[in-house]
């Protein structure tokens, strides 16, 4: 049976669908089909792919960051070590401990320097100083407080006899108030007895700072110092200087003749200035080097028929004796005081240039000098110039 298909009728089978409607259909069915694989196919793995790319990202800035700290290690490292030395130099200011030794060491160099002599040196009890930490007012400044050090400030008062002059006086005070180790003079009192010689009391103050919570550190001498002691108690100690006397003819009586200048070179351990220079015969006439290195002084002294002038430059001062100073005894002596170099670190020394334009000698004394590796060193010279 033969069919035509011309004559085959097609209609949709949708009921009452027309062509455009069921067009739209399947259209809507394209679009449901498509929403679902974009959610449910797409959408994660392009959000995995994404977090791949942001932690990719964040892993390389993490790996630059690195790499950025890594190339700094040596500048990093030199900023610890500086930030370690100026923590060392604060607790030299103020250091973590109480310490009888530290006392009578730092008053035995700030005597020896300024010619002060102590003759009684009393501890009074230490106690603490009233002072109180600010009190957190949130619980992150609370746990932080918790955390940070409790700090305990301690002081300790030492009551000191001494006598001298008001030249020594002044030049102990300030090297107290200079000190690097803080410290401070409470109360001074002076007096003068019958025979004019200048005497007194004085309190001084040591603070002390220290973590409650780990308590005080231990005072080390560094370095060391030595009791090895004399061979004879008749041989002279270290920095021992000699007074110079002379018997006036026809009297039992005995004249003393002091150095006309001193020259004092210290260990740069030393508080005070590392160099000292000063006429003994007048008053600010003291110049000083603070420097841990070898520096250069010159001199010229000028005079004759008995009495001399001088000037001299030492670092920032330049002193001008313009005053009339008598000459004693045939010579106008300068005596060095060289204090003993205490580690390789020690670079402290000083080069004296000297000119004498008098018509008598300048007669120099080094006392206490290393002759293998001398602090102190004559520079030029002119006239007559005699070192001993």
């Amino acid at each position: 049976m033969k069919t035509r298909l011309g004559k085959i009728n097609f209609k949709p089978k949708f009921g009452s669908l027309s062509q455009r409607e069921f067009i739209l259909v399947v259209f809507m069915i394209i679009a449901i089909e498509g929403y679902l694989l974009y959610a449910y196919l797409i959408k994660p793995v392009y959000d995995d792919y994404m977090a791949s790319v942001f932690e990719l990202t964040e892993s390389i800035n993490t790996l630059n960051n690195l790499k950025a700290d890594y190339d700094r290690k040596g500048e990093m490292e030199q900023e610890i070590l500086r930030i370690e030395g100026e923590l060392e130099d604060i607790q030299k200011q103020l250091p973590a401990f109480l310490s009888q030794e530290e006392v009578v060491l730092s008053i035995e160099d700030i005597s020896a320097n300024s010619g002060l002599q102590i003759k009684v040196l009393g501890m009074i009890g230490a106690g603490s100083l009233p002072l109180k930490a600010i009190p957190a007012d949130t619980i992150v400044a609370q746990q932080a407080a918790i955390a940070a050090p409790v700090p305990m400030f301690a002081d300790q008062i030492v009551a000191l006899n001494f006598t001298g002059d008001y030249t020594q006086l002044y030049s102990f005070l300030k090297s107290v108030e200079s000190s690097s180790r803080k410290m401070s003079a409470k109360g001074v009192v002076i007096n003068v007895d019958q025979t004019g010689v200048l005497g007194g009391n004085i309190n001084l103050s040591y603070p002390s700072l220290w973590d409650e919570s780990v308590g005080q550190k231990p005072y080390i001498m560094d370095p060391a110092p030595s009791f090895a002691g004399k061979g004879s108690m008749f041989d002279k100690y270290s920095g021992y200087s000699e007074i110079i006397t002379k018997a006036e003819s026809g009297s039992g009586k005995q004249t003393t003749i002091t150095p006309d200048f001193y020259l004092k070179v210290n260990s740069y351990l030393n508080n005070s200035a590392k160099i000292f220079i000063s006429n003994s015969y007048n008053t600010n006439s003291e110049a000083r080097y603070d420097g841990n290195d070898v520096t250069r002084a010159t001199m010229t002294i000028n005079g004759g028929n008995g009495i001399y002038t001088y000037k001299y430059s030492l670092g920032n001062f330049n002193i001008d004796g313009s005053r009339q100073t008598e000459i004693k005894e045939g010579k106008i002596r300068l005596e060095v005081l060289v204090q003993s170099r205490r580690s390789e670190d020690d670079n402290v020394g000083l080069i004296l240039d000297i000119v004498n334009n008098t018509d008598v000698p300048a007669e120099i004394t080094v006392k206490g000098d290393d002759l293998t590796n001398p602090r102190f060193i004559i520079g030029n010279t002119a006239g007559n110039v005699i070192v001993k």
